[in-house]
């Protein structure tokens, strides 16, 4: 797998099924003051550019909003290396999303540019903390800023601080330049893995507090191995520390454990009759499911806090509970 897809992968992975994660990103790049239980709408990120060539169909990382604030919009990109066509695409994205959040007022129309940042993975001396697009019009400048986050500009213990969840998948890459030598070396190769020993002590103590549920710490402890196996393909002996580690932490919550706590919650009739038909509207509509106890333990597992759906098709309804479910397993496989 090319170092983008993973990276990408692992990004939209996480910032879509576990949403409130980009809450303490946003209060870090603009100083807001989010709790972390707003709701965040996400927002369509397939977009069209026109080049000379042809019009293609390009995605944005995210484009979301948050429910009780729909006027602040926000357009995030996760990018793996320096690049210099990075401010160019960011003005591609932005304008077009602009042209579709507007407001037409008789005589005056009114285009929105999202707040925009970008998250760089790695960076040079030479990447700004601030880019900045600048629209000549003929009235004057009109500045559009991009705000920037640097993974390798914060240490762990200020991750932690921070809750910036989001950067943990990608935390291995702080350290890129000493793998070599972690693997050769038994007290640097210890040093590291020890670190990740912390993050998996810090995912749990955050279900404990009620900070993540279940189903947030198992994504992130996936995403987490996934980059890292990736990243240490040629360094078997500091991969398999972090194997062992952040496996553990998938393990530590079994399905078994996830299939008696959606059973507790089961309608007696669906133990009786625990047939699912899935709604037309379905692209599996002649399937007849006889799994109700899987859905129903996997929705408890995701939304811990939630009731159960009061029928039985409502819960093959959810967006959330399939893509995120299907996700889940796929990225286990």
């Amino acid at each position: 797998m090319q170092q983008g897809t993973i990276f990408d992968s692992a990004y939209k992975t996480t910032i879509h099924d576990c949403r409130r994660m980009i809450l303490p990103a946003i209060n870090e790049l603009y100083r807001e003051d989010y709790r972390g239980d707003e709701e965040i709408v996400h927002l369509q990120d397939e977009h069209y550019i026109d080049t000379p060539e042809e019009i293609k169909e390009v995605d944005s990382d995210s484009y979301f909003m948050l429910k009780d604030d729909p006027k602040k919009r926000y357009h995030f990109e996760c990018q793996s290396t320096p690049d210099n066509t990075m401010l160019f695409r960011m003005y591609q994205y932005d304008s077009r999303i602009a042209f579709w959040d507007n407001t037409l007022e008789g005589d005056k129309l009114t285009v929105r540019y999202p707040r925009s940042a970008v998250l760089f993975l790695r960076h040079t001396r030479n990447t700004p903390d601030v880019m900045h697009i600048y629209l000549e019009t003929s009235q004057g400048r009109v500045l559009q800023e991009v705000r920037v986050m640097k993974l390798k500009n914060y240490t762990l213990d200020e991750i932690f601080e921070k809750r910036l969840y989001l950067l943990l998948p990608f935390y291995i890459l702080v350290h890129e330049n000493r793998f070599a030598e972690c693997n050769e070396d038994a007290a640097e190769g210890e040093k590291l893995i020890a670190e990740y020993r912390r993050i998996a002590a810090y995912l749990g103590e955050k279900v404990r507090t009620g900070d993540l549920n279940e189903y947030e710490r198992n994504l992130l402890a996936s995403m987490i191995l996934k980059v890292a196996e990736h990243c240490l393909e040629k360094y078997e002996v500091i991969k398999k520390g972090i194997q062992e580690i952040m496996g553990g932490v998938l393990l530590d919550y079994p399905a078994k454990t996830i299939l008696n706590k959606g059973l507790a919650q089961l309608p007696v009739q669906w133990l009786i009759s625990p047939e699912v038909e899935i709604p037309p509207t379905s692209p599996f509509c002649s399937t007849r499911i006889t799994f109700a106890p899987f859905f129903a333990a996997v929705y408890a597992a995701a939304k811990p806090e939630g009731p159960l759906p009061r029928t039985r098709t409502s819960v093959c309804n959810s967006n959330f509970l399939i893509i995120s479910t299907l996700k889940f397993f796929i990225w286990n496989l």
